[in-house]
């Protein structure tokens, strides 16, 4: 059995009470900063719209400057499903926030014990579980950036790389582990999902040549994997790709975000400023792009100490192929040596940060450091590994520890950022990349429509029943026949029926606009599936009743 707690349970919570450390700022009183301040807002965002009966969620109410944003059909969404629920099971935004951000740092060290155990023994697993945790980049996707989608990647990553493994090994583990963890990086964050698309293919063609992946079985296994992968999320990503021509996406490739303007120096990736701005052209950086000196020179001797044993072969080749390939390739896709590669390969418009590969060069460092580890034919080093693994802990938490703090601690509610001005205006001026191409941003505050509804007829009476993110009820009177303009952003499916049967509506400015006739009505608005949401989200349903109904592969 890959992952077996049980067995494992003793390692498992010394490396759970050694990861304490990385997170203790999250359980001081109130919050702190970083890069992207949208977090509370989207978990809140999400709990309304789940509280409000949609699954899966995507459009949210009051983003997109009041008028409705069509966000979790584009940005992954699984880390807001977490945050989310806990909202709804009665934590504040803002402890729920904490959490989502916690947890997968947490996790990630523990599924790195089980990919690095498999390899490495126990200690090796533990060792590389805490470098993985540890790891200056890790430390900036919290508390300098906030990357939540990041930190649920990474937590998936290692799981990948041993659902590889056991395909490689011919094992009788089930493709299951590779499917699952495959889905919940693309449901976690799209860039990593491209990125890890990209080096997968890449693995899997050099270990077809090295005849790692060699037998009918084998490949079946493997396309079984993907497709399960793909089937699982397919709900999010299938959508997300047809329907994104809809929105103004493309904008985030632009100008100072495109990938040009950030490839990192290579003395960076040793040593670069700590800091708590962000990312810039040449050497303007005010973030660090560190990948851990300790890291760094225990990878290499783990490495030197697996290439001088003996009757390793095929440990070897795997290690090249899972760690030693994907390190190397990661490194140099942030240079700028780099560059034709980016430009000959176009969906990497859309990495926008090439340093964002620092993901793959600490996941892979971070596993080969346990190779210093590597299993003893005898009991006889217990001891000295036991010293040598103690040396190699308390050197990392001397070197890292105080790199995961925030820039700045204060007192918040979660109603400082919930507040319907901070949403409307703060907030959605964020991010506001998938409303539609045709919706004309507003230059201030004051231009935001406040009324929901308004009549062209002044002595209209309007009555909002309920407003919810999926449905809308407005009652309405008029004297003689009537054009309300609702003030929601159109986006595909949104309905209009008037006293229960379907009308008829048109647009204006981006807005819905509906003819009523003379006398009392009601008018209902929904948002239903487009086709392609429907098709995915029954792709995605066959998909799970597959994974539970798999007895054996």
């Amino acid at each position: 059995m890959l992952i077996n707690v049980k067995k494992n349970l003793f390692y498992i919570i010394i490396l759970l009470l050694l990861s304490l450390a990385a997170v203790w700022p999250f359980f001081k009183p109130g919050f702190f900063s970083f890069h992207d301040n949208t977090q509370v807002v989207r978990v809140q965002q999400m709990a309304e719209a789940l509280r409000d009966g949609q699954l899966p969620v995507r459009w949210v109410r009051d983003l997109g400057y009041g008028y409705g944003y069509p966000i979790f059909n584009f940005y992954a969404p699984l880390p807001y499903y977490f945050a989310g629920l806990l909202v709804l099971l009665g934590c504040s935004s803002i402890v729920a926030v904490k959490l989502m951000m916690a947890v997968p740092l947490v996790l990630s060290g523990v599924a790195m014990f089980f990919w690095a155990k498999s390899n490495w023994g126990r200690l090796g697993g533990l060792v590389a579980g805490l470098f993985y945790v540890y790891a200056p980049y890790k430390a900036a996707d919290c508390y300098v950036r906030g990357a939540v989608g990041e930190l649920w990647a990474m937590m998936f990553l290692p799981l990948v790389f041993l659902g590889l493994q056991s395909l490689f090994n011919q094992s009788k583990a089930r493709p299951v582990l590779l499917a699952v963890a495959l889905a919940g990086v693309i449901l976690s964050h799209n860039i990593l999902a491209l990125l890890t698309a990209l080096v997968l293919v890449i693995i899997l063609l050099v270990a077809f040549f090295l005849r790692l992946l060699a037998t009918r079985k084998q490949l079946i296994r493997l396309l079984f994997a993907i497709a399960l992968a793909l089937g699982l999320s397919a709900f999010f990503w299938l959508p997300a790709i047809t329907e994104a021509s809809l929105t103004k996406v493309q904008t985030l490739s632009q100008g100072a975000n495109h990938y040009s303007q950030h490839f990192v120096y290579l003395d960076q990736l040793w040593n670069s400023l700590w800091g708590f701005a962000g990312s810039a052209p040449g050497r303007l950086d005010g973030m660090s792009f560190k990948i851990g000196k300790l890291h760094l020179l225990a990878a290499l001797a783990g490495l030197g100490l697996l290439w001088f044993k003996k009757n390793l072969k095929r440990l070897k080749k795997q290690t090249f192929v899972l760690a030693i390939l994907p390190l190397v390739i990661s490194v140099v896709m942030m240079l700028q040596i780099s560059q034709p590669v980016w430009e000959l390969v176009s969906p990497l418009v859309f990495v926008q940060y090439p340093w964002r590969f620092l993901v793959f060069t600490i996941l892979t460092a971070s596993f080969l450091t346990g190779a210093v580890f590597v299993p003893q034919p005898t009991k006889q080093y217990t001891w000295l590994k036991w010293t040598v693994a103690a040396g190699l802990i308390v050197g990392l938490l001397f070197l890292n520890l105080k790199f995961f703090k925030a820039q700045a601690h204060f007192q918040a509610q979660s109603e400082d950022y919930t507040n319907r001005e901070n949403i409307i205006w703060e907030t959605s001026k964020i991010s506001d990349e998938y409303l539609p191409k045709n919706f004309k941003v507003p230059d201030e505050i004051s231009a935001i429509k406040q009324d929901l509804v308004v009549a062209d007829k002044p002595d209209t009476k309007i009555e909002i029943l309920s407003h919810k993110s999926n449905l809308i009820n407005i009652k309405v009177n008029s004297p003689g026949s009537a054009e309300l303009t609702v003030y929601l952003t159109y986006f595909p499916d949104w309905q209009v029926f008037l006293d229960q049967q379907f009308h008829s509506f048109k647009t204006k400015d981006g807005f819905i606009v509906i003819y009523v006739p003379e006398g009392e009505h009601l008018v209902t608005l929904q948002l239903k599936d487009s086709s392609i949401r429907k098709l995915a989200n029954k792709i995605s349903l066959f998909s799970l009743a597959v994974l539970f109904g798999v007895k054996y592969w």
